[in-house]
């Protein structure tokens, strides 16, 4: 009885495993069937899916391309944002079809049609005193044009210039001198309108097009140099002075271009796609150095100092901006930052740093004098000499010109900083001598020019360039101390009597007065002359 309870048992618990066992199993295999069933309905949804995929990106391109047949022709018919824009737009469609036209008439038609469109005469007469102010006349219709027409404009011009230079074995310099103003003009006024806040507008400029441009201008130059001009009742000089002013302007754009561009590193300066050496080569040494130096080689007695200064204000203006660099947010303001904060470019080692003939096996470079600074700073000197002759000789003139002397002080004061900075950098270990620059003559410029009640506004410059020559040239300028430091003299110099007054307005707490204003520059300036003295003079009582 026990086995067969035992038994039967047993018989029970196996059956009941087995039922257990095959019901499971029949669990799974419903489970896998329908992890299957799944699994395929899975399959077949992601095979209609990509298809439905596939068309949808077939979809999707074609209306990619619709859409960009859209934009290209809304491009062509967009609705004009001003009634000036629509006229500029035509204008500018008469130049670009003039280009490959050989008929001098049509060209000069369409250049007077922009004229008009521009500025509301086919011969403005103010092309001088636009380019010499920020300030436009805000009837004039220049002023309502957006930026994209004033660089379409600028650049169409230097194109039909570029395309009559190659067409014809001769160019009138009356075709040049039109285009370079009507150029310059637009340019000038596009690059005024930065205001500091690092962009130009304009969506098809690019640093390859100002390259271009600058490029055409270079060209046209050398057909001036080889004699490939008529005269035809023009001055060649003046055609000349205009086409370097054409290429500042465009410096002056690219140098805001280059810091805003996405596709450009900050500091890079202007013309980034070229380099500095060669940007320094075509435009400095191949083009401005020669002309000026054949103003300074003149035997010419019509031209007077003030014409000279006048001619030479483009030439000088491309110098600056390439000494500049990117050193300022606003290459068109008259601003500058600190000597002793100002950092030299590449363009600016490029032309006035010291060339390495060798380097020795300890280190050191055996280096020798950039032939290109001498002539660089000799320029620079004339041009200054020039610009204070001109203002001598319009000091009876109520409106006295004075564009070409607060350029001329720009130009000196970043040449003296850029000294001092690759001085200071140690890229440059040969200090400038007395043979470069005629310390003594600038510094008695400065003093005569800081007296002149009509130059007021150029004070806080003046002391500027004073305290950059004195960073530059310590021991010429230590010499001229008496300048501006010398109690003996009847009257007190400018620099303490400015720092007197100064002080007192702000223990008076009065923020208005000249004084106050030129303290800061003064003050720097009196610490840069004191701390230029030798330690010598001072033991010994010299002086």
């Amino acid at each position: 009885l026990v086995e067969t309870s035992r038994r039967s048992r047993w018989d029970a618990l196996r059956i009941e495993k087995d039922a257990q066992s095959s019901a499971s199993g029949s669990s799974r295999l419903s489970n896998s069937t329908g992890r299957r069933r799944r699994l395929n309905a899975r399959l077949n949804h992601m095979n209609g899916s990509t298809s439905s995929f596939s068309n949808h990106n077939q979809s999707s391109a074609s209306w990619r391309r619709r859409q960009q047949i859209n934009n290209s022709s809304s491009l062509n018919s967009r609705t004009p944002r001003s009634a000036e824009d629509d006229a500029i737009r035509k204008a500018i469609d008469n130049v670009r079809a003039a280009i490959n036209n050989e008929n001098d008439n049509s060209n000069a038609e369409s250049i007077a049609e922009l004229n008009i469109v521009l500025f509301g005469s086919s011969d403005p007469i103010f092309f001088k005193s636009l380019l010499q102010t920020n300030e436009t006349n805000p009837k004039m219709p220049l002023a309502k044009i957006s930026n994209d027409m004033k660089w379409e404009a600028a650049y169409s011009l230097l194109q039909l210039l570029s395309s009559q230079s190659t067409i014809q074995k001769t160019i009138h310099n009356q075709f040049i001198l039109c285009v370079a103003r009507t150029a310059s003009s637009c340019l000038h006024l596009l690059a005024s309108q930065n205001n500091g806040l690092g962009s130009i507008g304009s969506s098809s400029m690019s640093d390859v097009r100002l390259s271009e441009c600058i490029t055409i201008l270079l060209d046209v130059l050398q057909l001036e140099e080889y004699g490939s001009t008529t005269m035809n009742g023009c001055n060649d000089l003046l055609c000349k002075s205009n086409l370097f002013q054409c290429i500042a302007k465009l410096l002056a754009i690219s140098i805001v271009h280059g810091k805003t561009s996405k596709n450009t590193k900050d500091g890079r300066g202007p013309l980034c796609s070229w380099g500095a050496e060669k940007a320094v080569t075509l435009i400095i040494k191949d083009s401005v150095l020669p002309f000026l130096e054949g103003l300074m080689c003149s035997t010419d007695d019509a031209l007077s100092g003030s014409m000279k200064s006048m001619h030479s204000h483009g030439a000088v203006e491309c110098i600056y901006l390439l000494l500049l660099g990117t050193n300022d947010s606003d290459p068109t303001s008259a601003t500058m930052v600190q000597p002793k904060a100002f950092q030299a470019s590449k363009h600016a080692a490029a032309m006035l740093a010291a060339l390495v003939v060798d380097v020795m096996p300890d280190g050191r470079e055996t280096q020798r004098v950039n032939p290109l600074r001498l002539r660089i700073l000799r320029a620079v000197n004339a041009c200054w000499r020039w610009s204070c002759e001109s203002i001598h000789q319009n000091m009876k003139d109520p409106n006295m010109p004075t564009a070409e002397l607060e350029m001329s002080l720009q130009c000196m004061t970043v040449t003296f900083n850029t000294m001092h900075a690759l001085e200071r950098g140690k890229v440059q270990q040969i200090r400038g001598d007395t043979s470069e620059m005629d310390v003594s003559a600038i510094a008695r410029d400065i003093k005569t020019l800081l007296a002149i009640e009509e130059l007021n506004t150029f004070q806080p410059q003046l002391l500027r360039l004073l305290t950059s020559l004195c960073l530059a040239y310590l021991v010429s300028t230590a010499n001229q101390w008496h300048l501006f430091l010398d109690k003996t003299c009847s009257a007190q110099p400018f620099l303490l009597s400015t720092v007197e007054e100064g002080a007192l307005a702000l223990r008076r707490k009065d923020f208005t007065t000249a004084s106050w204003i030129l303290l800061p520059d003064a003050v720097q300036t009196v610490s840069a002359l004191i701390s230029s003295i030798p330690f010598t003079n001072w033991i010994g009582g010299d002086g």
